[in-house]
């Protein structure tokens, strides 16, 4: 789905960003799961086509831009709280991801087992209806998303099979025709 931010509930302006980049920074630490990522890893991911000079260059200004955007009320001197410089490796606090909208969509997932029939069966729709595509699609190919993006969508897959099953179970043919229709939109061979 399209990336979105927000600082204090409101969404940031797509003109603070200044670019690309500092979104693909955030996005690449966001990944990593609060684990530090070293700064060749990101040059290298981020930048695998760029000479080492350029690539630092271009690591040095994603980050300040991305600080900028994220705590533009920072004091002058004030350390960071979004993006830690930890050594040679940047990172994500852990605790900053917990509203990651893919981070949420997982968690909730976890929670379904401990739902009753029907509550489940009502979760697991809206989690389904949620699901609005390929994580991060606007960022185009990255090797470093691959295993979470298709992880993610073959839980959304898995999510659609289990509500066809119930909806053929219950009878419910209008229900199933639509899932089955959202997940050969996403997916003819399925």
């Amino acid at each position: 789905a399209r990336f979105r931010a927000f600082r204090d509930d409101e969404e940031i302006p797509e003109r603070e960003w200044r670019g690309v980049t500092p979104k693909r920074l955030l996005f690449r630490l966001l990944v990593a799961a609060g684990r530090p990522v070293p700064r060749a890893t990101l040059l290298e991911d981020l930048w695998p086509d760029s000479d080492p000079e350029q690539a630092r260059n271009h690591l040095r200004v994603a980050t300040s831009r991305l600080n900028d955007v994220l705590e533009p009320e920072r004091p002058e001197g004030v350390p960071q709280s979004f993006v830690l410089s930890e050594g040679d490796a940047l990172r994500v606090p852990i605790e900053a991801r917990l509203r990651w909208d893919a981070k949420c969509w997982e968690e909730s997932l976890e929670l379904l087992e401990g739902l009753g029939d029907e509550a489940r069966r009502e979760r697991t729709a809206a989690l389904f209806e949620e699901f609005q595509g390929p994580l991060l699609a606007d960022l185009g190919p990255a090797p470093w998303i691959d295993a979470l993006r298709s992880g993610l969508a073959g839980r959304w897959v898995a999510l659609g099979h289990a509500l066809a099953r119930g909806g053929l179970e219950r009878g419910d043919l209008d229900g199933c025709e639509h899932v089955l229709s959202r997940l050969l939109a996403h997916d003819e061979a399925d």
